[in-house]
């Protein structure tokens, strides 16, 4: 099993991310779950998640990790065991959810879970439950943003994709169409590259944006992705943006540079590497070295 990743700062404004060594407490956890892509057809039941003691994290280079153009308040940064989330609370949903996948990874047999329970390392009094997301009357999915099917590679991995601050409100037929798609084609590139650094989220970009549930959990107008890899001649890395709405499309379509990312969610990505590398790779991309044409 790799290194995992080192702690970094709780709210990363164009700054390198530090590291420490931590050691995660044991969790113990029983709340009413659902399963994600059948929404409103499996009654929550009560679950327990017996989560082991995390092993010991060492410093890595933490490219998956972006950092925010300006301050913003209502974050909360939580480095879990298999990835990285910055929770926005006033949207109950996160700011970015990132982490780092290899080949060995992706070939892990952890079974996938079925619940969703809140995240116990959020330090709010009201988090998104499944009464959230119940007759919503939007087809709307628990959509996970780092996806389980990525996470197969450890018990402690999966348990941690379906707490609550890992989901965000998606439209059923992206969450299991395109979007799924996609989420495939980066654990190919995992495969074929031998590793990808992936952060990815919601965007947010209506004034007073739609909301479910009693906990005001917000609707995003959209979602992005951003993957980074390194073949024999280099780095390169892709963007993908893809409206919370229903659609069937080529994945080309939704493919953008990581700059047109940069610009929309507000965010800089891939900023450990050497800026004259990141200023290469960042504005264009070949959609034939990605296999999409």
């Amino acid at each position: 099993m790799r290194k995992r990743k080192s702690r970094i700062a709780s709210n990363p404004v164009h700054t390198r991310p530090t590291g420490i060594t931590v050691f995660v407490a044991i969790l113990s956890i029983a709340v009413p779950l659902m399963l994600s892509c059948h929404p409103h057809k499996q009654k929550p039941t009560n679950h327990t998640f017996n989560i082991p003691v995390a092993e010991e994290v060492t410093p890595e280079s933490n490219l998956e990790i972006p950092v925010l153009d300006k301050e913003e308040s209502n974050l909360q940064l939580i480095e879990h065991y298999a990835f990285t989330v910055n929770y926005q609370k006033a949207w109950k949903i996160p700011r970015w959810v990132a982490y780092q996948l290899t080949a060995d990874e992706v070939d892990g047999t952890a079974e996938r879970k079925k619940h969703f329970i809140p995240d116990p390392e959020l330090d709010i009094e009201v988090s998104a439950v499944n009464d959230d997301y119940r007759n919503n009357n939007r087809d709307l999915d628990r959509g996970h943003m780092a996806p389980a099917a990525d996470m197969k590679w450890s018990e402690r991995a999966m348990e941690e994709s379906f707490f609550f601050s890992n989901v965000c409100p998606q439209n059923h037929n992206l969450n299991c169409g395109d979007w799924n798609d996609l989420e495939e084609r980066v654990r190919g590139w995992a495969k074929y590259f031998g590793s990808a650094y992936i952060a990815c989220g919601p965007i947010v970009s209506s004034k007073k944006p739609t909301t479910i549930g009693p906990a005001k959990v917000v609707v995003p107008d959209a979602f992005f992705k951003v993957i980074l890899v390194e073949n024999k001649d280099g780095w390169q890395a892709i963007g993908f943006i893809m409206k919370n709405e229903a659609g069937s499309r080529n994945l080309s379509q939704y493919a953008v540079s990581i700059d047109e990312v940069e610009k929309i969610t507000g965010m800089d990505f891939f900023s450990g590497l050497d800026d004259s590398i990141e200023d290469q790779i960042e504005k264009s991309f070949n959609l034939s070295q990605w296999k999409l044409k």
